[in-house]
């Protein structure tokens, strides 16, 4: 009886054993889960901090768009929209900071990941709009709307 006792009281620490050490390995796991969403959780860019890089930095620019990007733009012949695509080798950089003073620049919030800069010449039909979309917690130009008549 009592080497049955001494076996039951052996496999019962066993079972203690093996449980601590499963607690022991799902609170690791809680763990690294926890860090790993602290790491994976980046705070949001800030527009207008980003939009004053991307106008005067061309190889931010250029890092920050979308390619192929697609632009729209209004035919007027035939009153509907066109659209092409530039691939990232057929970007012109664009200084959106050297606009001239009668360029009016609107920067319109579509949504909480999704804003629209319009551009337009005053006392004219153009109006250009470039989208911007966030991704990763960072703005990037997905789209130019050329809405000039």
């Amino acid at each position: 009886m009592s080497e049955f006792l001494l076996i039951l009281i052996c496999l019962f620490n066993l079972m203690l054993d093996s449980c601590s050490i499963i607690q022991k390995n799902t609170n690791e796991t809680k763990s690294i889960k926890n860090t790993a969403n602290i790491i994976s959780f980046q705070e949001e860019e800030n527009f207008d901090i980003f939009l004053n890089k991307f106008q005067k930095d061309s190889i931010f620019q250029k890092e920050r768009i979308i390619f192929p990007l697609k632009c729209c733009f209004y035919d007027t012949e035939n009153d509907s929209f066109n659209e092409m695509y530039i691939n990232k080798n057929e970007w012109k950089y664009i200084d959106f900071s050297k606009l001239p003073e009668n360029y009016l620049k609107k920067i319109i919030k579509i949504s909480d990941d999704e804003i629209n800069y319009n551009i337009q010449i005053e006392d004219t039909g153009v109006s250009v709009n470039y989208i911007f979309k966030i991704y990763n917690s960072k703005w990037y130009l997905v789209k130019i709307k050329d809405e000039s008549t």
